[in-house]
């Protein structure tokens, strides 16, 4: 959706022109040429600075002054010079893994004849859902259908031996909470850790320096801690369990875009069973093969990622049918004046329209060409086509001014 980019680093605000992907290239553009540039000054700067010694030593071992005059000139066009800071090529970023301790079963999770209601309100009616082992599945459904409710349910409830929330017999279970209601406000950060059995000290100070908490944060009330640090000790605690089946609530809400990509790179190389669920349609798209959906107090299966599902389901809803019409009264037929546009109105509107059609072909052929060079680590052609991508975007939006004139 954006057409503009503010990015908040190192104290500094910075501008990019573009949707998200377009930011990226530029944003690698950018660091390389202030790389260039402040490896070139700083070859300038030796250069200078073994110029003022050699004057200064010409300077002590002889009664000549314009030795001396000229190691200060060469030490004025060092202070003159602007400086370039060193670029950070590489930023530091959470770094999880999420091993599953051991292989379960054959199944996962079974659901039979689940029903719940909460405040006199129904959830759910004799629902049904199967996992296997190893399953990739996002839960997803509007707000306040009982998503949360169904995993705060299995936590709390599932076991072997239960008759509608089974699980099985060598799963092992970690929740990631939405609300954080996993964490205990009143311990500190590393009382928060060493609460799992079988966890020492050292690894739980190794497992939190992954998730960027500094040993002077280790003292900190839990309670006091931001969304995103709540976020990255919770997946700190899943990391050190070692579980195989996650369920994952909102995992990705209270972090940055860098994070969320750690996440999603873990995830795809997790071999346990991976219950999310999500708003985020693009985490959806690279995590899960399976889409369950809350509809009617049912669980309702649909294979494929989220967008395979969401095409579906955006071809097979059908219009609304028209309601009853009562019989009007019988009244005398006036002819209808038939709106016709004028040949040259609705030619330009045709051929506005036509134009638009074929710079967003354009813009989304560049888009995808950009993110393939990206991910390909070929900088040279997505800087090529992240300035290419700046014409049709900026005509687009002309476009679109002349046909709304043109409508009106």
């Amino acid at each position: 959706m954006a057409g503009r980019i503010l990015e908040i680093e190192d104290g500094r605000l910075d501008t990019y022109v573009g949707n998200y992907t377009a930011y990226r290239a530029q944003k690698q553009q950018r660091l390389l040429e202030q790389q260039a540039a402040y490896q070139a000054q700083q070859k300038e700067s030796s250069r200078l600075e073994a110029m003022i010694a050699r004057f200064e030593l010409w300077g002590s071992i002889s009664d000549n002054p314009q030795h001396a005059r000229r190691a200060r000139n060469k030490q004025r066009l060092i202070d003159r010079m602007h400086k370039v800071d060193r670029p950070q090529l590489e930023r530091e970023s959470i770094d999880p893994h999420f091993s599953a301790a051991r292989k379960a079963g054959r199944i996962a999770l079974e659901i039979k004849g689940y029903s719940r209601e909460v405040g006199g309100r129904p959830l759910f009616a004799e629902a049904d859902l199967y996992i296997s082992y190893g399953e990739r599945v996002g839960l997803f459904g509007a707000n306040g259908s009982g998503k949360t409710t169904l995993f705060r349910d299995i936590v709390n409830c599932a076991a072997w031996d239960h008759p509608v929330l089974r699980l099985g017999p060598q799963v092992r279970l970690g929740y990631y909470a939405q609300e954080h209601e996993t964490l205990n406000p009143e311990l500190t950060v590393m009382e928060q850790m060493l609460d799992q059995r079988g966890l020492t000290r050292d690894r739980a100070f190794q497992l939190l320096l992954r998730f960027l908490f500094r040993w002077q944060e280790l003292d900190q009330r839990v309670g006091s801690l931001s969304g995103g640090q709540k976020s990255r000790l919770q997946l700190a605690r899943l990391m050190a369990a070692q579980v195989n089946f996650l369920l994952l609530d909102e995992p990705t809400n209270h972090l940055d875009i860098y994070s969320c990509e750690r996440i999603e790179e873990s995830l795809e190389a997790f071999e346990g069973t991976v219950l999310v669920i999500s708003h985020d349609r693009y985490f959806l798209d690279r995590i899960v093969e399976r889409i369950v959906e809350v509809e009617n107090l049912a669980l309702v299966d649909h294979p494929g990622n989220f967008s395979e599902y969401w095409r579906r389901r955006s071809t097979d809803v059908a219009p609304p049918p028209a309601p009853k019409a009562t019989a009007p009264r019988p009244r005398p037929a006036r002819p209808a004046k038939p709106k016709v546009p004028s040949p040259p109105r609705l030619a330009a509107q045709e051929a506005l329209a036509a134009r638009i059609e074929a710079l967003e072909a354009e813009q989304a052929a560049l888009e995808k060409e950009l993110a393939e060079a990206y991910a390909a680590g070929d900088r040279q052609r997505g800087t090529e086509c992240g300035g290419q991508l700046r014409q049709p975007t900026a005509e687009i939006a002309a476009q679109y001014a002349a046909w709304e004139e043109a409508l009106s």
